[in-house]
């Protein structure tokens, strides 16, 4: 049996961590947070490539404490591909799970399954204190490949 322990924790070590122990019988796991004391952020979150038909799982990794909320939000209209929204036609604001296709599995991840060309866009991740401190993060989702019947 191994032990991990760790006395001082710098904000880049915040995030999800996950153990998994194994053995002829089979493995468990178990994934737990490791949170950070004080005002929201979120990490910068790269521009991501969906392939279509595809499931895909969006994550974000935030920080801050007390965390109310976690949820992405895609925008209307096209982003520029840069991380920033754009002000192309359709306009408004989605918030994640808006179908059946959309699955929240855990605080600060959303899965598509599967994905479609209408799921290219700009998203953010946005997270929120229960005092209303918020911290967000915006990144363009491409999607790639062509549609087999």
């Amino acid at each position: 049996m191994k032990l991990f322990t760790q006395k001082f924790f710098k904000s880049q070590d915040i995030g999800l961590y996950e153990c998994t122990a194994s053995n002829y019988l089979g493995s468990v796991s178990h994934r737990a947070r490791i949170n950070q004391m004080g005002s929201p952020f979120v990490k910068p979150i790269a521009n991501q490539t969906a392939v279509l038909g595809q499931p895909l799982t969006l994550n974000c990794t935030y920080g801050g404490y007390p965390i109310e909320e976690v949820f992405f939000i895609k925008q209307g209209g096209s982003g520029n591909g840069n991380g920033k929204t754009g002000n192309g036609g359709g306009g408004g604001k989605r918030r994640l799970p808006f179908d059946e296709r959309h699955l929240v599995p855990m605080l600060g991840s959303v899965t598509i399954n599967p994905v479609e060309r209408s799921d290219e866009g700009v998203y953010r991740c946005t997270v929120v204190t229960s005092n209303g401190e918020r911290a967000e993060q915006a990144f363009h989702l491409n999607v790639v490949g062509k549609f087999r019947r």
